[in-house]
């Protein structure tokens, strides 16, 4: 900000006269503030030089768009003694105000700049003159002195600012700099203005009024953007423990108080609302007050302005136990029991002198959220050890308790915002239950499943926004009695379910429970139908089976399952191997009297962690996901990319020695919420996703896939690339990004990350394909809607977990045995031609390369052996080395990592027609024939005919593989080959990797040497 002081002195204006100055209101944004100027009128001033004052007021407050709902204005005049000028709620009107200062007497006396303080502070910035602080109006003091003060400044100026008041301080000619310093806001660059005389004042104005509507505007944005975070956070139990040790003193006590004032003007208290407790702690924890002490806001703040400073030694892990036994009870007003999220804020400033990690653990798994400021010399790791995990998020550190003013509106809304999250985690979960019942059941087993029903109902809390009934019964066909919809309230549903009749069935009419199943999958569960699926609902079907079906049902069974739905059989006849057909493990019941058991498992709400078998045996692995946040998504759906994000994490083998687990949030820009060394426990882990933040915004998926392979996926963020464990990312987007993703995908992909996108809704689908690594089929996953991320947990943990045990375990086993294979393959000679035209990017031209690398170290290259050469194309063909130039693979490798990429157009039939000469010399060098294999590159569809001079170089016995990168032409491709089965595609080069060993392989089968001699 030393560019803004610069302007003071190079913004040198002609004096304004009050017949020439138009209105000029420069404060945009509708500014509203409460600004009080306070103007030294000492005898060291002059009347001569008290004129340029008056002027220099005249000019900043025609600056401002004045009234009573908008910039208020007041004046003190000090000396030996201040006095008041005008007061914020004098003047009605900026003409007023001007008037009132074109005439503004000169008082005359000393230098009481302390005084002058004090007595703005208890006069002016109060309510009854007109101050509105109380209504969260940014409130500012501008001081204007020409002179050393008489009086001490300091402590008057800190009580100013700890009331939250802005202090600008301008000074003239002999005033002392470091007194200026004692009187304004931090940072001094922002704050503090000096003119070498009068006459200069007018210079700084059009600055000074830049810097105070900044601040205004800044300030009313900073409000807006709290004001709505702390509206929608309604509901909470916040328990403040605050270090009461003697290390704090008096002064900086005095600090904590007015913070604790600022935190809770932000809060919306009652007794349905915030509730506050406070204790202070030191050799040992005190109540303050608890949390059922004080339901409304001005009681709690006269609590606050009263209790005392205790003093003593550093006992925080007695404290922190204090304040789960004695604050977050029932007794003391915690409403924990009714799902009302519980916080605790810590404040300390020194090493405690008592162990704090199991106090600390404890109060967590109680699911108290913990936030940690640690002030000046605090023990960071034992902080770190108190507050939740993520430390970014929960946790503060500031220099001295003079910062915490600072600190109080990013630690309100980050409060705020963890309540409406933590709210929306705790809610109850309920549920959607569809019961599907066989109508061939006899007359006394269907009695049975109407009073299961009747009993349920009573026994649940029923209702359109708690659990919902719906009612169908199968045979031939599907007999709908009840759709989710239908019943509003308790008493509709056990109406409705005492009046659930048995429909006869035809002579020999069939039971087709695969058909209702279809049916249920497309009729029931819809949102027309009732079903609450997209705000996060549960969705139960419950099918009660007298028989086997009449049809099949695994297709329909899995169709079901596949869209989130939990499948319950009740079994009376049908057999059980049929129903662990259906049913989803491990809910079968094999009778109907099993009341308890259902309401149970409806009544779960914590999901049990479940590793399946692929997941149990991928052990290692660091997995980041970069999941999505814009706008387009919303609350709702954000909530079900939670409970996505949840259970796939629930799923796995989560710990620092095994599966690792990374969050990037991104919109317009990407936020590390979770760093792979972040937590420790699994359950940590969690519980953080449960309340993961959403802001909303647009869309940069290309950045965020750079900001995660540059900040998370490095050592000091615990990647273990250096160990060899694979590394995974997972993108979840709903949209088209707003940036290129092609070049930020590659490059994470090159640095050997393996890449899966989940797209949703109205992605862009060309988008996903060019992030997901190779092929697209295994990495890729579309749902329509974000209801259906529910059906893709299983499916895509089970793909994940695969694919890290593959890549972990058979990968390398299986290169050992290629390359064991291919060591056996004595004899070859293998040419690559790789187009390096114009469309190809360097980077992409540097996988090329390696690719090759990585292809020659598999054979046994040698002039008796496997030999190599390399022909690059464009507009024409150009031998970079033959097969006779290089006798062994270390040669070949240089060669190959010294080949330049030119750029041209794309004559591929030109250069696959040079090919043919280069082999047939090659029988002459060798002396008779071997295999040759012709593996051909390119980006692009040629712009001359390839097929004429593949048949013939194929004629001539060369095998060759084609393949096409990013714009290549299938078509073309499978004519360059010959063959589809040596025809690849991959959107990106550095896919070329993954198809190395299909080629390789075929290379080395009795397939790639049928057709050879000498072999």
């Amino acid at each position: 900000m030393e560019g803004r002081r610069g302007l003071l002195f190079s913004l040198i204006v002609a004096a304004f006269f009050y017949g020439s100055m138009a209105e000029r209101t420069v404060c945009t944004q509708e500014a509203v503030a409460d600004i009080v100027f306070m103007v030294d009128g000492s005898w060291s001033i002059g009347s001569e030089n008290f004129e340029q004052i008056r002027r220099f007021l005249y000019t900043l407050i025609n600056s401002f768009d004045v009234g009573p709902d908008r910039v208020r204005i007041g004046l003190v005049q000090y000396s030996t003694t201040p006095r008041t000028e005008f007061l914020l709620n004098t003047f009605q009107t900026k003409d007023d105000i001007l008037q009132y200062i074109s005439t503004l007497p000169y008082m005359g006396g000393g230098t009481q700049t302390g005084m002058g303080l004090d007595f703005m502070l208890n006069e002016h910035f109060v309510e009854a003159a007109g101050s509105r602080a109380s209504h969260n109006v940014p409130q500012i003091a501008v001081v204007i002195t020409d002179g050393k003060s008489q009086d001490n400044v300091e402590p008057h100026a800190k009580d100013l600012k700890r009331k939250g008041i802005v202090l600008y301080a301008i000074g003239i000619k002999e005033a002392d700099e470091e007194q200026l310093k004692e009187i304004a806001s931090e940072p001094h660059s922002q704050h503090v203005y000096s003119v070498s005389d009068f006459a200069a004042l007018q210079g700084i104005s059009l600055s000074i009024v830049q810097t105070l509507c900044t601040t205004v505007e800044e300030a009313k944005q900073q409000l807006q953007q709290l004001s709505q975070e702390c509206a929608k956070a309604t509901m909470a139990d916040i328990v403040f423990l605050i270090d009461g040790s003697s290390s704090i003193g008096v002064e900086s006590f005095q600090e904590v108080r007015q913070f604790l004032r600022t935190v809770i003007e932000g809060l919306d208290i009652g007794p349905d609302k915030v509730r506050v407790g406070l204790a202070q702690y030191s050799s040992e924890p005190q109540k303050e007050f608890l949390l059922k002490d004080h339901m409304d806001k001005k009681s709690l703040l006269a609590a606050v302005e009263n209790f005392p400073y205790r003093t003593g030694s550093t006992n925080t892990g007695k404290a922190i136990t204090f304040l789960l036994q004695q604050f977050f009870t029932e007794e003391a007003g915690s409403r924990a029991s009714q799902r009302v999220p519980q916080i605790a804020v810590v404040i300390t400033d020194g090493d405690s002198a008592d162990d704090v990690v199991v106090p600390a653990q404890q109060l967590r798994k109680h699911g108290i959220i913990v936030f940690g400021i640690g002030v000046g010399e605090a023990n960071m790791v034992e902080l770190q050890a108190i507050a939740n995990r993520p430390h970014e998020h929960f946790l503060f550190s500031i220099e001295n308790y003079q910062a915490l003013q600072r600190l109080s509106e990013g630690l309100l809304q980050t409060v705020c915002v963890s309540m409406e999250d933590q709210r929306l985690a705790l809610a109850k979960r309920f549920a959607d239950i569809f019961f599907l019942v066989d109508s061939g059941v006899t007359g006394a087993e269907f009695q049975q499943v109407r009073n299961l029903l009747v009993r349920l109902v009573n026994q649940l809390n029923v209702g359109s926004s708690a659990y919902r009934f719906g009612l169908a019964q199968y045979g031939q066909d599907v007999k709908v009695e009840s759709l989710l919809k239908d019943f509003q309230t308790k008493e509709e549903t056990q109406v409705g379910v005492r009046h659930f009749r048995q429909r006869k069935l035809q002579p020999n009419e069939p039971r087709n429970l695969g058909g209702a199943l279809e049916y249920a999958s497309s009729h029931f569960f819809t949102k027309e139908a009732g079903s609450r699926a997209d705000q996060g609902f549960r969705e139960f079907l419950v099918v009660v089976s007298g028989k086997d079906s009449d049809d099949p049902v695994f297709k329909a069974s899995r169709l079901i399952k596949s869209q989130g739905i939990i499948v319950m059989v009740v079994t009376l006849g049908a057999s059980m191997d049929e129903m662990r057909l259906i049913a989803t493990a491990p809910y079968i019941y094999q009778s109907a009297n099993i009341v308890p058991e259902l309401k149970a498992v409806f009544e779960t709400e914590k999901e049990e962690a479940t590793i399946i078998g692929d997941c149990k045996t991928a052990k290692l692995a660091d997995i980041v996901f970069i999941v999505d946040e814009s706008g387009s998504i919303g609350t709702a759906n954000f909530q079900l990319v939670r409970t996505f994000l949840h259970s796939i994490v629930n799923g796995l083998d989560v710990g620092l020695k095994r599966v690792r687990v990374g969050i990037v949030t991104y919109s317009d820009t990407a936020t590390a919420q979770v760093y792979l060394n972040t937590f420790n426990d699994k359950d940590e882990i969690l519980q953080f996703i449960k309340i993961l933040p959403y802001r909303g915004g647009g869309t940069n998926t290309g950045a965020a896939l750079k900001f995660t392979r540059e900040n998370l996926f490095t050592k000091e963020r615990g990647s273990r690339k250096s160990k060899g464990v694979q590394r995974v990312a997972v993108v979840i987007t709903d949209g088209e990004s707003q940036d290129d993703v092609s070049e930020s995908a590659a490059d994470l992909r090159r640095a050997g990350v393996t890449v899966y996108a989940v797209g949703i809704k109205d992605v862009n689908k060309t988008q996903l394909v060019q992030m997901a690594s190779h092929p697209p089929k295994k990495h890729v996953f579309i749902m329509d809607s974000f209801t259906k991320l529910k059906s893709l947990e299983q499916s895509l943990q089970k793909i994940m977990c695969q694919n890290i045990f593959h890549q972990a375990i058979s990968v390398s086993t299986r290169r050992s045995g290629i390359k064991e294979g291919c060591q056996q393959t004595d004899e070859a000679d293998i040419f690559f031609l790789i187009d390096h035209s114009g469309s190809i990017y360097p980077n992409d031209f540097s996988d090329m390369k390696k690719f090759i690398i990585e292809f020659l170290h598999t054979f046994r290259v040698g002039p008796q052996h496997v030999r190599m050469g390399v022909v690059k194309y464009a507009d024409s063909p150009n031998l970079e080395f033959d097969l006779t130039t290089y006798s062994d693979a270390k040669s070949v490798e240089k060669a190959v990592e010294n080949i330049k990429q030119i750029g041209g157009g794309t004559q591929t039939g030109t250069a696959l027609t040079y090919m043919g000469p280069l082999f047939e010399k090659a029988v002459a060098t060798r002396g008779y024939q071997v295999p040759e294999y012709l593996v051909v590159i390119t980006d692009g569809k040629s712009a001359d005919e390839v097929i004429a001079p593949a048949q013939k170089l194929r004629a001539q016995g060369v095998i060759v593989y084609a393949i096409g990168v990013k714009k290549a032409d299938e078509t073309e491709l499978k004519e360059i080959s010959g063959s589809p089965k040596r025809t690849f595609f991959v959107n990106n080069f550095d896919a070329l990797k993954p198809i190395k060993d299909d080629i390789i392989t075929d290379i080395c089968s009795a397939d790639g040497k049928e057709n050879c001699t000498g072999v």
